[in-house]
């Protein structure tokens, strides 16, 4: 009697909770009319639902899959509709720098260049984009070299000229005796565009400036603006 009251119905219950972790479809069959068969109802509702979140996380993770391949091949499409009229623009820049439709003043020489510039900065970021899959998998790496940083600077300052001359702020840089730094250029670059052009987004008048201060192992650049400023929480 004992068995067949109590220690029966725990031994089925003990079993069915062990056999769940290998087998969600395993419920336990406790039929002895007290509160073990109550605890026996819980515990098969409570499989219940855990096997249907779990069937909801399997059909989420295949319609996941599903998105992550449509993203790739739609990653790869826009890669390449997107590198056909940078080329054009870069090659209408070229004929212009060549003054094939006549001659061009220095400035405008000088606003081509930056076309030209500016262009092959993003054709590399396309092809960064194309690498997209890789970040999400951990698998992208940073392809360290050393730069010339007067150079990086000027590139990504460039990059913001138009800008910077259309609100009339003044791009500074002070690079405090710093020429060389070790660094991906590409992922750098546009670090430092961005912050520039969140710079002078915010910016209403004055000057943006870029600083670089070399501390024991690393470079740190500080960009300062005029704008309203970042929260200190942020």
């Amino acid at each position: 009697w004992l068995f067949r009251g109590i220690i029966g119905p725990i031994e089925t219950l003990t079993k069915s909770v062990k056999r769940f972790k290998h087998n969600m479809r395993v419920r336990a069959k406790i039929q002895s009319g007290d509160e073990l068969e109550t605890l026996g109802d819980e515990f098969n509702r409570m499989a219940d639902t855990i096997q249907e979140r779990d069937e909801h996380l399997e059909q989420v993770n295949a319609e996941l899959t599903k998105a992550n391949e449509v993203k790739s091949e739609f990653l790869a499409v826009m890669g390449h509709e997107l590198k056909t009229p940078i080329h054009g623009i870069r090659g209408y820049a070229q004929l212009m720098l060549e003054q094939i439709d006549g001659p061009i003043t220095e400035a405008q020489r000088r606003d081509l260049e930056n076309i030209m510039e500016s262009g092959d900065h993003l054709r590399v970021l396309i092809d960064n984009i194309l690498q997209f899959s890789k970040l999400e998998s951990g698998q992208e790496q940073v392809h360290p070299h050393e730069i010339e940083l007067e150079e990086l600077v000027s590139d990504a300052m460039k990059n913001v000229s138009v800008i910077a001359r259309q609100k009339g702020i003044q791009l500074v840089s002070n690079l405090n005796g710093v020429h060389f730094v070790t660094a991906d250029e590409t992922k750098l670059k546009q670090v430092l565009i961005n912050l520039l052009g969140n710079a002078l987004k915010y910016t209403k008048e004055g000057s943006v400036s870029v600083q670089a201060e070399e501390r024991p192992g690393e470079l740190v650049f500080t960009i300062r603006d005029k704008g309203v400023g970042i929260p200190q929480e942020m």
